[in-house]
Parts: structure tokens; C-alpha cells; sequence
């Protein structure tokens, strides 16, 4: 297995929390500014690149943002609209693909594919 399905999993992530964060800019939405927008971006992208990276922070604190968004929106109990509806199952799909095997794997290797290793073990085959 190598990291590159981990990756386009990623990217999807990505996809689904851009199209989340475009939602806020749509007209009649009173619960963000736009310094919150650019704050709530910049972190994202930070998360997004530690999991490109392998980062098991970042894969903890990208699940608390989908299980922590899905929660709160259900413990709120807002009626059932297709927004609402829409950030639930955006929540899911989420959480979803961050338990995947694959990105899972990608994060417990940290990274590295199967065959990379940070340091050779063994003989190399050379004296010096």
C-alpha cells in the first residue's frame, strides 16, 4: 500500500471542508465575519497540510471538528432543513473518510509509504 490513496482521500477532505466554508459566504448568514472566515481558513489549512504530512495531531483535531460539528448541531436540535441535513451528513462523510484504512495508515506511519524508512536497517552493502 502506498500513500498516494491516503492522499486523494485527503484532497477529497479538502473538497468537502471548502464547499463547507463556502456555505458561511452565502448571502443571509449572520454567524461569521470575515476576519472569523480567514481565521477558521487558516486553521483548516494548517490541519489539512499536517495530515498530508502523516501528523496524528492534525487527525485528532480534524475528527474533533467533524464529531464536535455533528454533535453540537444535533444536541441544538435546529429543525431538519436541507442545511442542516447537509451539515450532518458533511460531518459524517468526514469522519468517515478520516477512519478510513488507508489515511489511518498514513498517519500511524507518519507519512512514509510502506518501503520508505527514515533510517536503513541492516547492512547496506558498503564499508564506508
Amino acid at each position: 500500500m502506498t500513500r498516494w490513496p491516503a492522499r486523494r482521500l485527503i484532497v477529497g477532505l479538502a473538497a468537502l471542508t471548502a464547499l463547507f466554508d463556502l456555505a458561511v459566504l452565502l448571502p443571509g448568514n449572520p454567524y461569521s465575519s470575515r476576519d472569523e472566515f480567514v481565521g477558521a481558513m487558516v486553521i483548516q489549512a494548517l490541519v489539512l497540510w499536517g495530515l498530508w504530512r502523516g501528523s496524528a495531531v492534525a487527525w485528532v483535531v480534524a475528527m474533533a471538528f467533524a464529531v464536535l460539528t455533528f454533535l453540537s448541531w444535533v444536541l441544538m436540535q435546529p429543525p431538519l432543513e436541507v442545511g442542516v441535513f447537509l451539515i450532518l451528513v458533511v460531518s459524517v462523510v468526514q469522519a468517515a473518510i478520516l477512519c478510513t484504512r488507508e489515511v489511518r495508515t498514513h498517519v500511524d506511519r507518519g507519512g512514509r509509504g510502506v518501503h520508505t524508512q527514515r533510517f536503513p536497517s541492516g547492512p547496506t552493502g558498503r564499508f564506508f
